[in-house]
């Protein structure tokens, strides 16, 4: 179900890529289309490393208000590491995946989705629980840190319900290795914390996670690339069921996005979109960053500039706003290409647990917000990259972004 980027998150950003494409109208299609752009990027943080991503598009089923392009199937991959030689030589993060897309089965009511991936993370960070939680003179020392590694296995089948009306179904595995210096921050926390922390944050094991989905959604987007028009809203709900000490977390997650995309004149679109994510139940500590798998308040899919582990807790509200303007649009190479520029202001706020919890959230408003701008490239018809910086009161200084995809 879920479109997943390659993302790097810089301190200081440093991004390559060649050249990406914008849809052009009126021009012919090809049966197959492959697009692929290599990425280079790195941070004191992560080091310097590179890879690629890239897509192999077949043409040929008909057009339907879904798949205006008419693709039979699409094979997505990605294949990223970073290298630094300080203090030793190592890869401080790895990331694989391959995704399978069916997008029109039984007459375009049926789509079908299957992704394996396998991502390595040594320097993720840990400051503390909560929207109040402090940032420390020496946020790149090694005791905020910790390492984990995860291969996923995941499928979706989503069915077309009524126009514009979908349900999705479908399952995932995730197997988490973890590696926490025990006489780090988190190590700390869980041991000798608050009682309430150490209840937020369990224990450090390896153990996996199987979720069950369910979702509905409403979608009227002229085209899930790069959407000019329309809305797309959904419903999740992700059950994880606990089985002995393999699969020892029981707990919930509820996740409501609600998108908008406005055109305003024929280059110009307001892109806009609020999301709200809860976990109920006791979820493992390194999920309460996340929404959906992905980090929330910061990172590359929630408010950039803000560090993407800066902030945990189990209730988070997002919103954004892009202004999106095609600066370019032509013909090369036997297919379309473009550029567009993007302007972007992210904001939200995370909360601990449902309970209010004052000692670690705050009193206050207490909203996290970050602004910036971006580039956006298509190539052909069925792929697009982007890349944004955006600076923060969370960021040191800058925060930078590459990924596949729109944002939202």
């Amino acid at each position: 179900m879920r479109r997943i980027p390659v993302a790097i998150t810089l301190g200081a950003p440093l991004v390559l890529a060649s050249s990406g494409a914008a849809l052009a109208q009126n021009q012919p299609k090809r049966d197959t289309e492959f697009d692929v752009v290599p990425i280079v990027g790195g941070s004191s943080d992560i080091g310097i490393g590179g890879g690629a991503v890239g897509a192999l598009t077949r043409f040929g089923a008909p057009a339907t208000e879904q798949n205006a392009e008419g693709w039979a199937w699409r094979f997505e991959g990605s294949a990223f590491a970073t290298f630094r030689a300080s203090p030793r030589f190592a890869a401080p993060y790895q990331d694989y995946w391959l995704l399978l897309t069916l997008p029109d089965l039984d007459e375009g009511k049926l789509r079908l989705t299957a992704r394996i991936a396998f991502t390595e993370e040594t320097n993720v960070h840990y400051f503390g629980v909560g929207n109040a939680a402090p940032l420390p003179p020496d946020p790149n020392a090694l005791r905020y840190e910790y390492t984990r590694t995860h291969p996923t296995l995941e499928g979706y089948a989503r069915v077309l319900l009524t126009p514009h009306l979908f349900a999705t179904v479908g399952a995932s595995l995730t197997v988490n290795w973890l590696d926490v210096p025990p006489n780090g921050k988190l190590a700390i926390d869980m041991r000798d914390g608050p009682p309430e922390v150490r209840k937020l944050l369990g224990t450090a094991r390896t153990a996996a996670v199987a979720f069950a989905q369910e979702s509905v959604s409403w979608d009227t987007r002229d085209d899930e690339v790069v959407p000019r028009r329309g809305t797309w809203d959904e419903i999740d709900l992700r059950l994880s069921p606990a089985f002995g000490n393999a699969l020892p977390y029981a707990y919930a997650e509820v996740l409501a996005i609600a998108r908008a995309y406005l055109p305003i004149g024929p280059r110009v679109v307001v892109a806009l979109r609020g999301l709200a994510d809860g976990l109920i139940g006791d979820p493992p500590f390194f999920n309460l960053p996340l929404y959906d798998d992905t980090y929330a308040i910061g990172g590359t899919a929630g408010i950039r500039g803000v560090p993407g582990q800066r902030y945990y807790g189990k209730v988070k509200l997002i919103g954004n706003a892009e202004v999106r303007t095609d600066i370019v649009r032509l013909r090369a190479i036997g297919k379309p290409w473009g550029i567009a520029a993007v302007g972007f202001l992210d904001a939200g706020r995370l909360w601990a647990d449902w309970s209010p919890q004052p000692e670690l959230d705050g009193t206050g408003l207490g909203l996290k917000w970050g602004t910036g701008l971006g580039v956006r490239v298509q190539q052909g018809t069925a792929f697009v990259v982007r890349a944004d910086v955006a600076w923060s009161p969370d960021a040191r200084p800058l925060g930078g972004y590459f990924a596949a995809g729109e944002m939202f």
